[in-house]
């Protein structure tokens, strides 16, 4: 026997006057579960729906719990979902291949005074020649001898007045350590989606196994199943679902991956009751998009982030959900409303808590007996004392 899930999962219980607030303002987010398919071209592979979703019913079919696809879920806006589009610029080939002087050569002309690699090699040559010592002065007359000769060279190769000419003066300073700011060039775009989603638990009733494992135990199966990996043989594992997800109006993901999923038991609020049953639980779920760029162009990939697509996510709305969370109480659309018990709620079957009769003590009752021997004991020896 299969328990069925109410969808969407993570809908507060409905009240007397909560009800449509609650349905118009939570953002629900879709998931269809799909597995690879390989497709000939540069997208490598597309989702197959029908194949993933049917592998997701039957794991959940297994678990003991059924829902249906798409697997839809409420959550809060407390990280509402971000998209970061960037672009990266850097040097173009340009820029290294000018940047060829050392840093020993631009230093050397700063000391020179040089302005020039030529007007470096003179003063160089001059100062050698000026030196005691006979080899400097032999270095000195042969640098400026291969200076003289350099002069000639350039001056064959590129006449003054020429674009040779003045590709020989850029060179020139460059040889001394100068620099070209050539502009920066694109290297790559990112399409970053930030999506953090917290689903919230609610558990009706903790001191019925049934309400927990409908409302509690089957929704975290569900949402495990999104994104844990599986098993063909119970010690190896593979991938888990991939998937697309929306949100109608807000965003579209497709293909999407589910990256991780914290559970937090009790929730912020610690909701744990006396039986050690969960109240509450937060479910934290952060997704993103198997692409990390987004296109536009006149003829758009469907399969992949495009603006086309995301424009039409932006267009979508939600249906607005018409059963019932938890069930609503008789009377909760007459301006009169008759309180209900556990009993007349409708849509679920829970079992009535019994209000008559204390919860067991986690005391025991000779640990209870031994406390009131040794309360009474102190009470009259303090009154001896008196």
């Amino acid at each position: 026997m299969t328990i069925d899930i109410i969808s969407p999962i993570g809908m507060p219980p409905a009240g007397y006057t909560t009800t449509d607030i609650i349905t118009t303002t939570m953002p629900i987010a879709q998931f269809w579960p799909a597995e690879p398919q390989f497709q000939a071209g540069m997208t490598l592979f597309r989702l197959n729906r029908s194949k993933g979703s049917g592998e997701y019913l039957d794991l959940l079919e297994h678990y003991g719990f059924n829902i249906g696809m798409p697997v839809e879920v409420a959550f809060l806006a407390d990280n509402f979902p971000t998209d970061t589009f960037a672009n990266t610029y850097g040097e173009s080939f340009l820029q290294k291949a000018t940047d060829v002087v050392s840093q020993a050569s631009g230093e050397i002309s700063q000391m020179m005074g040089a302005q020039n690699a030529s007007e470096a090699v003179k003063n160089m040559a001059n100062a050698l020649k000026k030196s005691k010592s006979t080899i400097g002065q032999g270095i000195g007359g042969a640098v400026d001898t291969a200076h003289s000769a350099m002069g000639d060279i350039f001056s064959a190769l590129a006449p003054e007045g020429t674009m040779r000419g003045s590709a020989k003066q850029t060179m020139n300073q460059m040889l001394a350590g100068a620099r070209i700011d050539f502009p920066q060039v694109w290297k790559n775009s990112g399409f970053s989606p930030s999506y953090t989603m917290t689903v919230r638990l609610y558990n009706p009733n903790p001191a019925s196994l049934e309400s927990t494992e409908k409302y509690i135990i089957g929704p975290i199966v569900a949402l495990m199943l999104l994104g844990i990996p599986r098993t063909q043989d119970g010690s190896t594992y593979n991938w888990p679902f991939l998937h697309q997800i929306k949100a109608p109006g807000i965003f579209n993901l497709d293909p999407a991956f589910i990256s991780n999923i914290t559970v937090v038991k009790g929730g912020d609020q610690q909701s744990i009751a006396w039986n050690q049953r969960l109240g509450v639980v937060d479910v934290r779920i952060d997704i993103g998009s198997l692409y990390n760029s987004m296109m536009a162009g006149m003829d758009d990939d469907p399969f992949r982030p495009n603006v086309q697509q995301y424009i039409d996510g932006m267009k979508e709305e939600f249906e607005v959900f018409s059963g019932t969370f938890y069930g609503e109480p008789d009377g909760a659309n007459s301006t009169n409303p008759t309180l209900a018990s556990a009993e007349t709620v409708t849509g679920q079957t829970i079992e009535p808590v019994d209000t008559e009769s204390a919860a067991p003590s986690r005391v025991s009752s000779d640990s209870q007996n031994l406390y009131a021997a040794l309360a009474a004991r102190n009470s009259s020896e303090a009154g001896g004392l008196a």
